[in-house]
């Protein structure tokens, strides 16, 4: 797990849900891990990374998280049998969801090739994975940056690297942890910046070995980078106006 900083960045920024910015001392609030908890394994990492957010708001990503937590680890596994299921908590979400599991296997394609090879196709419910990306985007940015922002991206997606094109490769690894222009002055990301030493070596902040990894960009945008599994890359970037 990545070094703690305290955020010395603007307090007032801190005042409103990072979701839908209706302030905090006006509703019911839950403690947000980021990223979803559920997509990392245990023994989760010390000190994982929390914020306040409205209660209607953390709870109306659960079936999202679930599906999408379902999903990429029925790809890894190649399978919806609750057995062999990579991810630890898609096994749980599988063995009380028979729904979700038919869901599931009715978006799994199968066909040979001409060469009589058997391949595998998962289809995604593409809207309901770009909600949990761009929510885990969100809290990254606010909790690093200590800079919330409200509204919908101007981009998010996500590839599996390993029949990544080199174009795709060139492109999302191509930054390195070059910096044009700095994150929030006293925030947790410019502090990881000026010390230099939690970054990999494709300039990824690694949350848990192997399993998460990401990375802000600020660039004429605002973009978060994640890498799940070393399978799936993701991006969801704000443009400036």
């Amino acid at each position: 797990m990545p070094k703690f900083f305290n955020d010395f960045s603007d307090d007032r920024n801190k005042a409103w849900c990072l979701h839908c910015g209706t302030s905090i001392g006006q509703r019911k609030t839950n403690r947000e891990h980021i990223p979803t908890k559920s997509l990392l394994s245990k023994p989760f990492p010390n000190n994982l990374p929390v914020a306040p957010v409205c209660a209607d708001c953390n709870e109306g990503f659960s079936l999202d998280e679930e599906y999408f937590v379902a999903f990429l680890s029925a790809v890894l596994s190649g399978s919806t049998d609750p057995e062999n299921q990579k991810i630890e908590s898609a096994a749980r979400i599988l063995l009380g969801n028979q729904s979700l599991r038919d869901r599931l296997n009715r978006s799994k394609k199968s066909y040979l090739t001409i060469g009589g090879d058997h391949h595998t196709l998962w289809d995604p419910e593409w809207i309901r994975i770009a909600r949990v990306l761009e929510k885990n985007a969100r809290g990254h940015l606010f909790y690093e940056n200590g800079e919330p922002i409200f509204e919908a991206p101007s981009n998010i997606f996500a590839f599996p690297l390993p029949i990544a094109s080199d174009n795709q490769i060139r492109e999302f690894f191509g930054t390195g942890s070059n910096v044009t222009t700095w994150p929030e002055v006293g925030s947790r990301w410019m502090q990881r910046l000026l010390e230099d030493q939690d970054f990999d070596k494709d300039g990824f902040l690694v949350i848990q070995p192997n399993v998460y990894r990401f990375k802000l960009e600020f660039d004429g945008c605002a973009t978060v980078k994640s890498i799940l599994y070393e399978y799936l890359a993701t991006s969801v970037e704000w443009g400036y106006h």
